[in-house]
Order: C-alpha cells, then sequence, then structure tokens
C-alpha cells in the first residue's frame, strides 16, 4: 500500500515559520527553517543548504574587535580580517537558510558613513535618469511607491580566495562571504513606472556612489 502522509506537519511548520518572520526577517533570534523542513516543499532551498557539508573554518589566531559600526553584531560568529572585512564563521551559519543580519558578513571599500548620515536614512537621496521623468527620491518617497520583501543570496566576489593555488591578493576569505537575506525595498520597474517609463534608446543600468572617495582611490 502506498503511504500518503497528513498535511499537519507541514500546516504546524508553517505556523511556526510565519511566527518567527513577524519578529523582523534577519532577526538574529529567527528560528530559520530547518533544512528538513525547507526540502519538503522547495529544490532551491536544497540547493541553498548542499554546502554545509564543507568543513568548518579554523578561527583567526589573533581576535579582532568589530569597529564600532558593526558593535551589535555576533564577534563570536565572525571572522574580523579589517575593519572593513568580516566573515561569518563557518560553524555559526547553521542548518537554515536565512542567515542572521548580527552574522553576515561585511564587505566594504570606503570607511562606514559617519551617524550625521546614518542616523536619518530616510533622507538619502537617488538621483534617476535614463526616464521620461528624470528625478531625484529620497528614501522616504521610495517607501511611498510599493515596498515589497524578498529573499536573495549576497556574496562578495572574492569569496572562496583562500583556497586559490596561486595565493590570490586581497581579503583571504574562505567560505563565510556569502549570506542569504530577506531584503526590502522598491523594485526598480515601479520606480521607472512612477517616472514614465523608460527614455529612449535606454538599455543598461548602471549606478554610481556619492560618496566622497579618500585620497588614493579612484
Amino acid at each position: 500500500a502506498v503511504h500518503r502522509p497528513t498535511t499537519t506537519p507541514i500546516r504546524r511548520r508553517n505556523m511556526k515559520q510565519q511566527q518567527a518572520l513577524a519578529r523582523g526577517p534577519n532577526d538574529p533570534g529567527l528560528e530559520n527553517p530547518t533544512r528538513r523542513n525547507l526540502l519538503v516543499g522547495s529544490a532551491g532551498a536544497m540547493a541553498a543548504v548542499s554546502l554545509l557539508g564543507i568543513t568548518p573554518l579554523a578561527k583567526a589566531s589573533e581576535p579582532k574587535s568589530l569597529p564600532d559600526y558593526a558593535a551589535w553584531k555576533d564577534r563570536t560568529a565572525l571572522i574580523v580580517h579589517s575593519a572593513n572585512t568580516m566573515e561569518t564563521e563557518r560553524g555559526a551559519i547553521g542548518n537554515g537558510v536565512i542567515t542572521a543580519s548580527d552574522r553576515l558578513f561585511v564587505r566594504n571599500n570606503l570607511p562606514a558613513p559617519p551617524s550625521s548620515i546614518t542616523d536619518n536614512a530616510d533622507a538619502w537621496e537617488v538621483r534617476i535618469e535614463g526616464v521620461r521623468n528624470p528625478r531625484t527620491l529620497t528614501v522616504g518617497e521610495l517607501k511611498t511607491m510599493g515596498v515589497t520583501t524578498v529573499a536573495s543570496v549576497l556574496q562578495c566576489s572574492g569569496n572562496g580566495r583562500a583556497f586559490f593555488p596561486h595565493g590570490a591578493g586581497g581579503t583571504q576569505w574562505k567560505t563565510g562571504a556569502a549570506g542569504c537575506v530577506m531584503w526590502t525595498g522598491v523594485p526598480l520597474k515601479s520606480v521607472v513606472e512612477e517616472l514614465g517609463g523608460m527614455a529612449d534608446g535606454v538599455r543598461y543600468i548602471t549606478g554610481t556612489g556619492g560618496e566622497s572617495l579618500p585620497d588614493g582611490l579612484d
């Protein structure tokens, strides 16, 4: 006889996930869906957790403190390469798919901005060109255009550099310069539509930061 499992266990897991997400998608205390739970309903989840068999990283021989801007992160879960580069300890990733924010790696090309900038994020501005009605928008204005949340993997292109046999230069990332996070924002499609659609002949998208670069950096 063919065994047909009931749906009750799956329903119970979904309720637990909903309760956890209500605390915030990247809350350090988020009860991540386990590998077994996710494999029940998602082949994509199987791909996301298939790296769990890699040997855990060794701890840094000389522990370093976290910089002030990242002091809220879990120091025991991070390997601190420098003030701008920190990776997640292999053993701290856990068996869930979502990476808690306090364990997510850090990769900054520039020093962190001062609190005079970060304290009022809604006032940040972005200039949108290549549309029929070019305009400068604040983050606060963008939030009125239809915010959505999606799960997406963020990874430094140098992840795994420490394993290159030719001794590649740069931060010696092992496996911790990657994470899957719940991102909240406005789809670019919505912004373009709000500004009248694409201008004639526009085919590509690029972005340029507004920061003042330190001397010696291009």
